[in-house]
């Protein structure tokens, strides 16, 4: 039996190292993780997925220290006792979700590192080991049935391979927004190499890869700062790039819908679809949108 027969991914990484620009100046006072869509935190959806798909340990790098998104996985002693006298037995359900789901560790990027997605992956090389591990973008969400790390872990687990990164089509008027997965000719979805922003007409596929990967502890090898040009943030695309050449990356379609919130219209988006995948909130939100087009 292999050794990928062997596989068992528990632990994963959650990039939530951003300045949150964009959303300045709420992001001030509030890390970014921690906008709401609808009642939850962006961070509330990331975490849960990784737990349903079977993570045990996560930590969390963030750009400095974010009491916040930690009060958030903690016992909150006397909000749960007003609940429980007043006999709120759902809200303190969803109250007390984080405390127990995982272990947590909260740790902040590497200043010595270049600035770029690739840093607080690299930040956190202590914490993973030799082990395997899930890497999630905080901005990135998945409205779907099963959860899409789930489904990059369970073909991690299975396959003879070093890596496996999330994708999904996009329309092809829309390529040039983001990094574009090319497939090796004559493999089994094997990643060729990952485009940044490429012009549609020079775009192999429509294939958008976003923040949900899994990764042997291979890839710290290829995490090497000192590649970086002057001036370069450091992409985590280009050290993907570096690792396809030389170990197997495989490339999967996840099914669901994928929402990025990094910006204020992405957020408010993702939030009418979480709205409207809700049983609760999908009539009202429905009528609302429909008495706005009426005006």
């Amino acid at each position: 039996m292999s050794q990928q027969n062997h596989r068992k991914v528990t632990k994963a990484i959650i990039t939530a190292a951003g300045f949150g620009t964009r959303f300045l100046p709420a992001t001030k006072t509030v890390p970014k993780e921690m906008l709401p869509v609808l009642e939850y935190p962006t961070i509330h959806y990331v975490v849960k997925e990784l737990v349903d798909s079977g993570i045990k340990d996560i930590v969390v790098v963030v750009r400095k220290s974010s009491p916040a998104t930690e009060q958030y996985f903690d016992v909150a002693d006397d909000i749960e006792e007003f609940l429980k006298k007043g006999g709120k037995d759902e809200i303190l359900k969803k109250v007390q979700y984080g405390n127990h789901v995982a272990n947590f560790a909260f740790i902040k990027q590497d200043i010595s590192l270049p600035l770029g997605p690739a840093a607080p992956i690299l930040s956190a090389k202590q914490w993973i080991g030799d082990d395997d591990f899930v890497v999630v973008c905080c901005d990135d969400l998945v409205l779907s049935e099963k959860p899409a790390v789930k489904a990059l872990v369970e073909t991690f687990e299975k396959k003879d391979c070093e890596g496996v990164i999330g994708v999904q089509e996009i329309d092809w008027e829309e390529v040039w927004k983001y990094g574009i997965a090319e497939i090796r000719e004559g493999s089994n979805n094997e990643l060729s190499v990952l485009t940044e922003k490429p012009k549609k007409e020079d775009a192999k596929t429509n294939l958008v890869s976003y923040g949900r990967y899994v990764f042997s502890s291979k890839m710290f090898e290829y995490l090497d700062p000192t590649k970086v040009e002057p001036g370069r943030e450091f992409y985590f695309s280009e050290v993907i790039n570096r690792m396809a050449q030389n170990e197997k990356v495989l490339v999967e379609k996840i099914d669901g819908e994928w929402l990025t919130t990094g910006d204020p219209l992405n957020l408010l988006k993702a939030s009418i679809k979480y709205a409207l995948s809700r049983e609760e909130y999908s009539k009202a939100i429905k009528d609302f949108m429909i008495s706005c087009i009426d005006k």
